[in-house]
């Protein structure tokens, strides 16, 4: 087995769903927040909750290439908030194309309003 640690270049939640981070943070259920931000009268960006289930980065990793991944590091500035370092642990085989669909990602251009 090797190890080898990857920086991701900041997978967006667009590419793997990295809503998990977020909805651990929330105080109260994700519908009652919408229900605030949509209220008629309100201005800025509304909020549609759509159900399904949360798949991290990691999990992805694991399911896509079957590496063993682990976060050692996130967040960052000057646009890599939002990125993260992981310790990416398979073969030789699995981390070459764990690198290759981390670069495909990274390579995307940023979401922008």
């Amino acid at each position: 087995m090797v190890e080898k640690t990857a920086k991701s270049g900041g997978i967006t939640a667009a590419d793997f769903k990295r809503v998990s981070g977020f909805m651990s943070r929330l105080t109260c259920p994700l519908d009652e927040i919408a229900n605030k931000v949509n209220t008629p009268g309100n201005k800025g960006f509304r909020l549609l909750p759509i159900p399904g289930e949360t798949v991290t980065e990691i999990e992805a990793l694991k399911l896509l290439t079957g590496v063993k991944a682990e976060m050692i590091a996130a967040g960052g500035i000057s646009g890599a908030e939002g990125g993260v370092w992981l310790n990416i642990m398979g073969t030789p085989e699995q981390i070459l194309e764990t690198e290759k669909l981390i670069q495909s990602v990274a390579a995307k251009p940023p979401f922008i309003l």
